[in-house]
């Protein structure tokens, strides 16, 4: 290996980024684990798998378009997973989106999530059975679903609100009941935290409802009372989560985010089968050109929802379909 050869990141055995593509490819690595790899003679040899989920903004700070090498690059990676716990897992600028301290995996909750959820885990990895059209994990390269054992085995700290699995649906029907246990364990041994559940496909939740810690709030995406087969893939249909959510007799909550064009009196029936104590309203914010209703429509919806009494929480970016009327 020479000192000048230039690096690149192997992220799976078809996506990799050279020194030619660092400054556009690198963005979609945010929150990946990477190996660091050397290509020479056609040929690739591991250098080091990384421990940690490498920011893309730490990543920006290596100079990779402008020449660098295994070296460089190898030295400040060493740097980054030898800092001290008290710094360690941060991005560039001690950017707050990144948990610091140890070998823990959350991540700071950023971005149009939950305001009540203050980090992220996301044990199970790799591209969702649902296949969502609109599902913000697409912009990253995806592999195939896998259980992390190294962030089951971590510390999930105490006084935390963690959304588990934002990133894949960790109850959908592929996905093995034995990961999930391990998932449940690993929150149980962790009971100062609590913890939100959220899937389309709530009827797992059934199965495996003796086993969630009791500091756990269920939630289901119900995008509309419609189904969109095109739009949803193989997330079961709305009348299906309804219909397993509502024997769930644990703290409920309600997503409807990316809001699609419903029916009002389906619509309002479905929210009455479940009665859930929070409601939470977005819209798409990736620009999918998805069916969505009128702005007098979602104004109608949430007076409904107010008027019977519900705790709504509406997302900034429901203003681009409203127009800000609500």
């Amino acid at each position: 290996m020479k000192v000048g050869d230039k690096v690149l990141l192997k992220v799976s055995s078809d996506y990799i980024i050279s020194p030619d593509s660092w400054e556009s490819d690198v963005k979609k690595l945010d929150n990946t684990v990477v190996t660091v790899t050397v290509k020479r003679n056609d040929s690739w040899y591991a250098i080091k798998e990384i421990d940690y989920s490498v920011p893309a903004a730490w990543l920006h700070e290596i100079p990779q378009s402008s020449g660098g090498t295994i070296t460089m690059f190898i030295t400040a990676l060493q740097s980054f997973v030898t800092r001290p716990a008290a710094e360690r897992g941060r991005g560039a600028g001690d950017d707050p989106r990144y948990y610091t301290g140890g070998t823990m995996p959350l991540r700071k909750s950023a971005g149009n999530m939950y305001s009540f959820v203050t980090h992220t885990w996301n044990p199970i990895k790799g591209k969702c059975f649902h296949d969502c059209t609109y599902c913000y994990m697409k912009q990253y390269p995806l592999g195939e679903l896998r259980l992390d054992e190294r962030e089951i085995k971590a510390d999930l700290g105490e006084g935390n609100f963690i959304f588990v699995g934002s990133g894949t649906d960790i109850f959908a029907e592929n996905v093995p009941g034995h990961w999930i246990i391990d998932v449940l364990n690993a929150c149980l041994n962790h009971y100062h935290n609590k913890y939100l559940w959220q899937t389309k496909n709530p009827k797992r939740f059934l199965e495996f409802k003796s086993g969630f810690p009791e500091n756990s709030i269920f939630c289901i995406t119900l995008e509309s009372n419609r189904h969109y087969p095109k739009i949803m893939g193989n997330a079961p249909t709305p009348e299906k989560r309804v219909e397993s959510f509502s024997r769930l007799y644990n703290p409920r909550m309600i997503t409807i985010e990316p809001i699609l064009d419903f029916d009002l009196h389906d619509m309002l029936e479905m929210v009455e089968t479940i009665l859930p104590q929070q409601i939470n309203i977005g819209a798409d914010s990736k620009g999918h050109h998805l069916p969505e209703p009128s702005a007098e429509k979602v104004d109608r919806l949430i007076i409904a929802l107010r008027d019977r009494g519900y705790y709504l929480t509406l997302k900034s970016n429901l203003k681009r379909v409203t127009g800000g009327i609500t």
